[in-house]
């Protein structure tokens, strides 16, 4: 396994060509979820910006955590405090429509962000004891092998913990996931996409090395019925990430055929469902 700068250093002067196309593994959900909707946003540039305060919430105390962790004589709460009412106010201002709940919930949604984050160090030193950060907000830019795509991504998280490296992608929820949710195939893609392209950037190629490398969610849960974290780890087996790397090729060769279905099943949330885009 390389040593953290070697794995900083690797692959990080690949060429940029802003005409290339790519994948993040948002779009290849979207495309899994309705061909159609994928055109529209992806390729069509209808795109809806939009908030919500579940958003700010997520944006808040994921910088919190990220500064938190890697210095741990950073206030957490203090951070979370500062960026929550930052975000509130400047998204109060873009999307009013948004954000009409009483002050209240506001309120709450703040004392259950300092909630989470008093307990986070405890719970990251008792789940992976004398854990090192590799990094932060890593991000992939890898060819796709076979193709002329690249895949693009942000890892949350790389840690090094008792011989093993652990990807981390950091989730926030109300209360936390069922089994239905933590065993969904499209929920666990991300992780198994992480992880296969992740080990590319850093030239990791040996099976015995490969296994070491553990993929997982962090939930950061506001009203749990009993811990506010909980780490929970995703399959990455090799059989997972052949799996997922075919589903993004064959997302690939779909897209280049101009096949965009529309999924009937995928309409309820759909922001463009009944408009003149999608009648």
């Amino acid at each position: 396994m390389k040593n953290q700068q070697q794995q900083k250093e690797t692959n990080n002067n690949i060429e940029r060509d802003e005409q290339q196309p790519r994948l993040s593994f948002s779009a290849v959900k979207t495309f899994r979820e309705c061909g159609h909707r994928y055109k529209l946003e992806y390729l069509e540039g209808h795109k809806n910006e939009t908030s919500n305060i579940h958003l700010v919430f997520g944006s808040s105390i994921h910088t919190a955590v990220e500064k938190g962790l890697s210095n741990k004589t950073v206030d957490m709460n203090g951070v979370f405090v500062t960026e929550f009412d930052k975000l509130l106010a400047e998204n109060k201002k873009q999307f009013p429509g948004c954000f009409r709940q009483p002050e209240t919930v506001f309120q709450e949604f703040r004392a259950q962000g300092q909630t989470i984050l008093s307990q986070t160090h405890e719970y990251f030193d008792a789940t992976f004891p004398s854990y090192k950060i590799i990094s932060q907000e890593e991000e992939i830019y890898i060819p796709i092998e076979g193709t002329d795509w690249m895949f693009k991504g942000f890892i949350d998280m790389v840690l090094e913990w008792n011989d093993k490296i652990i990807i981390i992608d950091s989730k926030t929820s109300t209360w936390g996931w069922d089994r239905w949710k933590k065993s969904d195939e499209l929920v666990n893609l991300q992780l198994q996409l992480y992880k296969a392209f992740w080990c590319k950037k850093h030239d990791i190629t040996a099976e015995k090395d490969i296994k070491k490398v553990n993929v997982g969610f962090l939930l950061l849960k506001r009203t749990p019925k009993k811990n506010n974290l909980e780490f929970f780890r995703a399959s990455g087996s090799p059989a997972k990430l052949e799996k997922a790397t075919k589903l993004l090729k064959n997302a690939i060769f779909n897209i280049e055929r101009k096949m965009f279905l529309k999924n009937k099943l995928s309409c309820n949330y759909c922001p463009f469902y009944k408009t003149e885009l999608c009648p």
